[in-house]
């Protein structure tokens, strides 16, 4: 059920291990999962207003705009994190942060190359806002496992990949 571990594969037409194509596909993932490491040890960090910016999170006048005006493109690698480390999801499921590092990292990539004006990044961390406050004002995790928290936080990350532009009223 951790289909989200594994955003990139060598191409299909590469099945030897040690072809070129593959050897090319080994140095990209180092070189992207070097830059992934540079990313979360930034976060680690947590200046002053990164430390500020998540007690704001954590209620309900969160204001995502200046959120994602202070983290740029760090804003869903950021809060991923400290949501999975929040309800412990990192050991509760053996998630390696690389993994979601990669998985925010690509989802941060998607909402940006998105055209899309409204089903955007932003978006994507009021949604993370709401559905946490939820969960923490409303006491859910007496309702809910950790794996319905889990998914709950991947489906509000990944909803609206791609969305079509398209609006039904």
């Amino acid at each position: 059920f951790f289909f989200f571990l594994m955003i990139r594969r060598p191409p299909r037409s590469t099945h030897c291990i040690s072809s070129a194509a593959s050897d090319v596909y080994k140095r990209q993932m180092e070189k992207e999962i070097t830059e992934i490491r540079k990313h979360i040890t930034l976060l680690g960090r947590e200046p002053g207003i990164a430390n500020k910016l998540w007690e704001e999170f954590k209620g309900i006048d969160f204001d995502e705009n200046v959120f994602c005006d202070f983290m740029k493109d760090r804003a869903l690698i950021y809060l991923g994190f400290k949501l999975f480390n929040h309800y412990d999801l990192f050991k509760k499921f053996g998630v390696l942060p690389d993994n979601l590092a990669r998985f925010l990292r690509e989802a941060t990539s998607v909402y940006n190359d998105s055209m899309n004006s409204y089903h955007n990044l932003m978006l994507v961390i009021g949604v993370l806002h709401n559905l946490h406050y939820f969960i923490v004002q409303g006491k859910l995790t007496e309702y809910l496992t950790d794996l319905d928290v889990m998914a709950l936080l991947l489906a509000a990350i990944a909803y609206c990949f791609s969305h079509p532009y398209t609006y039904i009223f």
